[in-house]
């Protein structure tokens, strides 16, 4: 029960870094300290660990690269419709 607790707060925390959600992240650090400190080794499915910085690095990486920018949007836009047309449905 306790593990499966935690893991569900790591998951959380998974998130929470992926969508660069700082207050979300401050207050797990702040509530839950042990959740924030394994961040550095987050089980993965096939058993291997993954630090979570390393997501981190990740997205500012991808973000701070301009090129594909542009395109993206585009992307987006046209996803938006679909789903725009989809909900209409």
């Amino acid at each position: 029960m306790r593990n499966e607790v935690l893991r569900e707060d790591l998951d959380n925390l998974f998130l929470y870094i992926f969508f660069n959600d700082l207050p979300q992240i401050k207050k797990v650090k702040s509530d839950k300290p042990n959740v924030f400190y394994q961040s550095n080794s987050y089980l993965l499915d096939d058993d291997k660990i993954f630090n979570l910085v390393n997501l981190t690095l990740f997205n500012y990486a991808i973000w701070s690269t301009k090129d594909w920018k542009d395109d993206f949007i585009l992307f987006a836009k046209r996803k938006e419709e679909e789903s725009k047309k989809v909900l209409e449905f």
